[in-house]
């Protein structure tokens, strides 16, 4: 078994004994992994959890990028990356089906707008948090909401009449609106937004007949 700071660094002689297994078999022994292995074995769902929970708390943003976007990643392992410096690896944990709840809410008060929008089309958002974010003060996180395949009617209802055309245009191009969503942007005052909802393959053929006839 070898010692945290072979894989860690420090001086030896300094270091407590570890229980932990501190790298893959890839890892040769005692010897220090280099970046690449460590950024490959983040990446590895083979990965003991263990390990991935060290290789969290990583110096390189990259070894942490690669346990963030992992979907062996555990709760003790993702939870941190919440709160990450490196922007990149806040929105590769957005992005994970497997992001903790809490870790969740955490970054739908991120800063960033691209966080928060790799967060709003997170299909394991519940349905309150997509409520949340469905009034996200910028329109690239209300329209990854929309654009999110768990995203209620009810919420593409209220999107629907959103003040940014984007937004309305990106309901109107969803394959899972509902019919009267679609049937009322057919009176919507931007152009692109009524063609969307025309092309959409869900929109009643009586309703689409009857538009066609007035237009």
């Amino acid at each position: 078994m070898r010692r945290c700071c072979d894989i860690w660094g420090g001086p030896v002689r300094t270091a407590p004994p570890c229980t932990i297994p501190v790298g893959p078999p890839g890892w040769s022994h005692g010897a220090h992994p280099t970046q690449t292995a460590k950024i490959e074995a983040a990446a590895s769902r083979a990965t003991p959890a263990a390990i991935l929970r060290l290789l969290s708390r990583d110096s390189n943003s990259r070894v942490r990028f690669r346990v963030a976007e992992n979907p062996a990643s555990q709760l003790a392992a993702l939870t941190p990356l919440a709160d990450d410096p490196d922007m990149d690896v806040r929105r590769s944990l957005a992005s994970n089906p497997n992001c903790p709840q809490a870790a969740m809410e955490r970054l739908s008060a991120d800063t960033s707008v691209a966080v928060r929008s790799d967060l709003a089309q997170n299909s394991r958002c519940s349905p309150g948090l997509l409520r949340l974010l469905s009034q996200d003060e910028h329109w690239r996180v209300r329209i990854g909401v929309v654009v999110n395949e768990s995203c209620p009617p009810s919420i593409l209802g209220q999107l629907s009449r959103d003040p940014e055309n984007g937004v309305r245009y990106s309901v109107a191009g969803n394959p899972h609106c509902p019919p009267d969503i679609l049937r009322a942007l057919l009176q919507d005052p931007w152009r692109p937004v009524v063609e969307a909802a025309v092309a959409n393959p869900g929109l009643p053929r009586a309703a689409l007949a009857l538009w066609q006839l007035a237009h």
